[in-house]
């Protein structure tokens, strides 16, 4: 079991420690106990809990992550649509992803703003394309959150990018996390701006308890 330590919580009146608000995202995201009586999957929980006689996160064993990119043009259609993509040159990475979803937390990272966003996990299997016409000028309209029709005479084209992997959030929304932030977790191409999109168990249980203090620090 992989034990990460969070930010300590604040003791109440009679010395007892409350219950801090980095454990009541941790257990937003995991589904709360009403959640639970109610009948809800283990499946839908994350894999990780939030342990308060350590104030720590604890995260399942084998965890992996993966990096996926989008911009000021194509972020919105990423998460509304609930897909991730690749060139077709990254098709074998996505392959890999799709083969281990059960273990791999999925990130998006947003190259205009330099931010990283999360959390999330494959909610399916891979395809080459599962949408032919994502990510494609004037093609998802925000408003409709669905794709709209391409006028006859005017074909709208074939995606860039052909490796696709449909997505869900695990928990809710979580504020967005700068380079500057996170730069220490990633592994850069030297000099560059350019890090590797796919992520050891360390990474992702860094990138999983930054996201958690951020949102902790934004109540």
């Amino acid at each position: 079991v992989s034990l990460v330590r969070a930010p300590p919580t604040t003791g109440s009146a009679t010395g007892s420690p409350t219950r801090s608000a980095t454990a009541s995202v941790v257990e937003s995201s995991a589904g709360s106990a009403a959640g639970s009586a109610a009948g809800s999957s283990a499946e839908s929980a994350p894999p990780w809990r939030w342990d308060a006689l350590s104030s720590r996160l604890i995260f399942r064993p084998g965890l992996k992550g993966a990096v996926f990119g989008a911009t000021r043009q194509t972020f919105s259609e990423c998460v509304g649509r609930g897909l991730f993509g690749l060139p077709k040159s990254r098709s074998e990475m996505v392959r890999q992803v799709s083969a281990a979803r059960e273990d791999t937390i999925l990130f998006l990272f947003n190259f205009s703003t330099r931010e990283m966003h999360g959390i999330f996990k494959a909610s399916g299997p891979a395809g080459f394309p599962l949408h032919p016409r994502a990510w494609l000028p004037g093609v998802w309209s925000d408003k409709l959150q669905a794709e709209t029709e391409p006028p006859r005479n005017k074909p709208s084209g074939v995606t860039m990018f052909l490796a696709q992997l449909p997505v869900e959030r695990i928990g809710p929304p979580l504020p967005a996390l700068s380079e500057r932030g996170f730069r220490s977790l990633m592994e850069y191409e030297g000099s560059s701006n350019k890090f590797g999109l796919t992520l050891g168990g360390r990474q992702v249980e860094g990138l999983v308890t930054l996201f958690v203090e951020a949102a902790r620090a934004s109540r």
